[in-house]
């Protein structure tokens, strides 16, 4: 893995696709390890996506658009509030899938 240097654009990009992924993921209830069990990776690492710390690659993205029912596009600009439903998980709804 090569490191580069993270430029502001870059930094900017990654953390909206990082919001975006985890109001996906919410949306849906499902939890970061069950989300990271089908991407491959570990919860940490679905975290470290959605608070910025971590871009996905290509391919990762496009796994979890599939996982969470979006188009690529969702996750590389802000959603509206208003074009947001609001899921409300409940215990009862989550099962040992994280769903």
């Amino acid at each position: 893995m090569q490191n580069r240097k993270i430029d502001v654009s870059d930094r900017a990009l990654t953390t909206l696709i990082g919001k975006q992924l985890r109001k996906a993921r919410e949306f849906l209830c499902y939890q970061p390890w069950w989300a990271g069990k089908h991407l491959g990776v570990g919860a940490v690492r679905i975290r470290e996506f959605e608070t910025g710390k971590v871009r996905p690659t290509l391919k990762q993205l496009e796994k979890l658009a599939r996982l969470y029912g979006r188009e690529l596009d969702y996750f590389l600009a802000e959603t509206p509030p208003s074009a947001t439903k609001t899921m409300i998980c409940r215990p009862e709804d989550i099962d040992e899938r994280g769903i």
